[in-house]
């Protein structure tokens, strides 16, 4: 009874809230998209670094809908070395995944070869040093588009005291940078718009 009067009360509930937009075009997400457009087109690097709650992710997503070979790759703790965060790419592919870790990069180049595409690494603060030059290895040799987003740490990472040693090749390719602290006073207001759009209330 207890669990039939709680899905009642549930539904009730659902119908009586609006549908959240499903993204809105705010000022950051446009500096996102631009960040990401750009390192596709230009076959560059891109970093996107900021806070959470900014909307970076769903973000990606959108991107990932609207322009062709786009593939969105989310690290984790679990998937920091470089044969995880490769065997995680190639699941993102579709392609094989067993083997040895330099025969899964050899796959993975010749699979976005001439593609023109991008590789997004999300939440690539937990990436390291070895891991983040593995993936740029793909970018150099395939010829195509990276881009890095996470937190703040993405982004000391690079530019830390041993950046001149560690991340220095990496750096040297990093074409463009966004950096958001916080989201916009025009972000709200382009939020509330949507709702209000939808029939819901400010």
């Amino acid at each position: 009874r207890r669990w039939l009067d709680s899905r009642q009360a549930s539904a009730a509930l659902e119908g009586q809230m609006p549908a959240a937009p499903d993204w809105v075009e705010t000022p950051t997400a446009r500096a996102v998209m631009s960040a990401l457009s750009f390192a596709q087109m230009a076959e560059a690097v891109s970093v996107v670094y900021g806070g959470a709650g900014v909307g970076k992710s769903t973000t990606l997503a959108r991107y990932q809908q609207s322009a062709p070979n786009v593939w969105v790759v989310t690290a984790t703790p679990a998937v920091s070395a470089p044969g995880p965060i490769l065997t995680r790419i190639a699941q993102v592919l579709g392609i094989r995944t067993t083997g040895a870790v330099h025969m899964l990069e050899a796959n993975i180049i010749e699979r976005v070869r001439e593609t023109r595409g991008l590789l997004v690494i999300d939440e690539a603060q937990h990436l390291t040093h070895r891991a983040l030059e593995a993936v740029r290895s793909i970018h150099d040799a395939a010829g195509i588009g990276l881009a890095l987003v996470g937190n703040e740490v993405v982004y000391s990472q690079l530019t830390g005291g041993s950046r001149s040693v560690g991340f220095a090749q990496l750096f040297s390719r990093v074409a463009k940078r966004v950096r958001l602290s916080r989201a916009k006073d025009a972000d709200v207001l382009a939020l509330l718009d949507a709702w209000h759009d939808l029939g819901g209330e400010a």
